[in-house]
């Protein structure tokens, strides 16, 4: 008898160590993958993964890898007087984008880069860095490699018309907006400016140009914030809100262009007009930061899925990289306003989460989230 009931024994402790292994494989194949400590939204059905940085060519599209391995882009452009594609790094490096070893433009680096823009042509691109609550600013000029220096009372920065610059300034009379021609000035000589707004108490926004008399004022967005919209009128020196203060509202204003994305906390993307209003309804949801536009189209990197769980802050969770997403790419047409899904995320052979979606000569170039490289997509 006692033989039988340690038979027993035996049997039974191995069915209980059998049922736990079962339960932690099931429990782990049911956890989202994660990048970074980040979550991944998963993709479905299941695909192919390629190798990272090699060209995926398929019917329809081909894929390409242009950033050097192991380099994280931050943000590229197009000078359009040389065709050049250039993107800096995070560490401020900037290279030119081509398939095979990227020439380096600058090995000057700047610390914790906030922004870029470009002027009207890419010859010159106006860089933020350091503490965001008190940034400094540099001016690069594509054309011959070269940094130029800002004064540091200059705390924001956006182009104008014909090389003006629009900032926000410390003066002599407190914080004022000002025009200035950017040629002109030179660090430590006194510059002549126009002054628009005096005493400009407008914390924490972001500045878009709207059109040569006018610019706008976008409060940041946060889930537990009414962030506002703000037009000034440079003419007739008047300042009017656009848009109804709401928690969670992310606007997307693309310079010169008449599009500006815009997400609403609830799971609500729209593609609006320079009055914001509706240009037309999509059948989709997604970022702001993950659409272009050109003349005739519109690009939009679409995930799969949007968490909507508890703990999940939209749409700033997004920005902080606290989840990533797996995309299909959307192409809408301006004139007829024909929604067509160009590759979809199984057809990619990589995850894709991409961002700061730009056409260039006729090609979507975008940054990937995923490995922080610059990819461009030539479609039929």
């Amino acid at each position: 008898m006692k033989k039988k009931y340690k038979k027993i024994l035996i049997i039974g402790g191995v069915a209980i160590v059998i049922v736990v292994i079962v339960i932690l494989w099931i429990s782990k194949a049911n956890q989202p993958p994660t990048k970074d400590g980040a979550e991944v939204l998963p993709s479905s059905p299941e695909k192919e993964v390629g190798e990272e940085g090699e060209g995926v060519e398929k019917e329809g599209f081909e894929l390409i890898k242009l950033s050097d391995e192991e380099i994280e882009v931050f943000d590229f452009w197009e000078n359009s007087l040389s065709s050049e594609v250039y993107y800096i790094t995070l560490d401020g490096m900037v290279r030119s984008g081509k398939v095979g070893p990227d020439p380096e433009i600058s090995i000057r680096g700047f610390l914790a880069i906030n922004k870029i823009r470009p002027n009207s042509d890419g010859s010159k691109v106006l860089v933020s860095f350091g503490d965001p609550k008190s940034p400094e600013w540099k001016l690069f000029d594509s054309n011959d490699g070269v940094w130029r220096p800002i004064p540091s009372y200059f705390k924001d920065m956006v182009w104008g018309e014909e090389n003006k610059v629009i900032s926000v300034a410390n003066t002599g009379s407190g914080k004022s907006l000002i025009l200035l021609d950017i040629e002109e000035f030179q660090e430590g000589e006194e510059q002549d400016y126009e002054i628009l707004i005096r005493n400009f108490n407008f914390n924490d926004v972001d500045m878009g140009f709207s059109s040569p008399d006018s610019i706008v004022l976008i409060e940041k967005p946060a889930s537990f914030y009414k962030s506002k919209v703000w037009k000034f009128d440079f003419k007739e020196l008047k300042l009017t809100q656009l848009s109804t203060p709401k928690e969670g509202t992310k606007f997307d204003w693309r310079g010169n262009s008449d599009i500006v994305f815009k997400y609403e906390f609830g799971g609500w993307f729209g593609i609006l007009n320079k009055e914001l209003n509706i240009m037309f309804p999509v059948p989709f949801n997604t970022f702001p930061s993950k659409c272009g536009a050109s003349e005739s189209d519109i690009y939009c990197f679409v995930p799969y899925d949007i968490p909507t769980k508890q703990g999940i802050n939209l749409p700033e969770d997004y920005y902080k990289n606290k989840f990533y997403t797996i995309d299909s790419l959307y192409k809408i047409n301006r004139d007829s306003s024909e929604v067509r899904v160009l590759v979809k995320n199984t057809e990619f052979g990589i995850n894709i989460d991409g961002t700061v979606v730009k056409e260039i000569g006729n090609k979507l170039y975008f940054i990937n989230k995923y490995d922080k490289g610059l990819y461009r997509l030539t479609y039929n």
